[in-house]
C-alpha cells in the first residue's frame, strides 16, 4: 500500500511538470496511470477527461467517462463532460440531458451559471431563441455579470423584446461598461 502511495506522489508530481509544459500526451499518460493505481482519484480522472476533450480525442473520452462511472462514487462532473462530449458529436438533444443532469446535482452557482451558458449556447445552435433567452436568465439567476446580461439582451432582441433587451444592457453597463460594450460591439459584428 505504502508503494502505491508513494507511486501515485509520484505520478502527480510528473503530471504537474506535465502540465506546466503543456504535454497534452504526457498529461493523458501519467492521469491513466493515476488512476490505475487510485481509481477514487477525482482530479486525475477530470484532467485526463478535461485532456482528452481539449484534443478532441472523443471515442477515447467516452470510454474514459465509462471507465470512471464504475468507480464507488463517482462525481457529478461525469454528466458535464458527457453534455460536452455530446455537443462535439452534435448530438444536441443528449448533450442538453447530460447537462440537465449535472444541474440536477445541485453544483455551486458559478458551475451551475456555466452550466446554463452552455445550455444557452447550445439553443443558438439551434435557433431556439425562447429556450436561449430561458437559459440565460437561469444563468443570470446563478450568476450575474455584464457578459451573461448582453447575451441575453441578444436572445430578447432575436425575439423582438426590445424593452427587455435594452434593460439588460443598461444594467450590463452598470455592472461593467468596458465589457459590455465589448460584447454589443461583437454582436452587431456577429449580424
Amino acid at each position: 500500500m505504502r508503494a502505491a502511495s508513494s507511486d501515485v506522489s509520484r505520478l502527480h508530481t510528473q503530471l504537474s511538470k506535465a502540465e506546466e509544459a503543456g504535454d497534452k500526451a504526457a498529461i493523458i499518460e501519467l492521469s491513466r496511470r493515476i488512476v490505475a493505481i487510485a481509481p477514487n482519484d477525482s482530479d486525475a480522472w477530470e484532467t485526463l477527461a478535461q485532456t482528452q476533450l481539449d484534443i478532441e480525442d472523443l471515442d477515447r473520452l467516452a470510454q474514459t467517462l465509462d471507465a470512471w462511472q464504475k468507480v464507488r462514487r463517482p462525481p457529478a462532473a461525469i454528466e458535464d463532460f458527457r453534455g460536452d462530449l455530446c455537443l462535439k458529436r452534435k448530438d444536441y438533444q443528449n448533450a442538453e440531458r447530460h447537462w440537465l443532469a449535472f444541474l440536477a446535482t445541485k453544483p455551486r452557482a458559478a458551475d451551475a451559471a456555466t452550466e446554463y451558458d452552455k445550455l444557452a449556447d447550445l439553443c443558438v445552435t439551434q435557433a431556439r431563441w425562447a429556450d436561449n433567452a430561458a437559459y440565460r436568465t437561469k444563468a443570470i439567476a446563478a450568476e450575474d455579470s455584464a457578459v451573461r446580461r448582453v447575451f441575453r439582451a441578444c436572445a430578447f432582441m432575436r425575439l423582438h423584446k426590445w424593452d427587455a433587451a435594452y434593460a439588460d444592457m443598461a444594467k450590463a453597463i452598470k455592472i461593467d461598461a468596458s465589457d459590455s460594450f465589448a460584447m454589443l460591439s461583437q454582436f452587431a459584428n456577429d449580424e
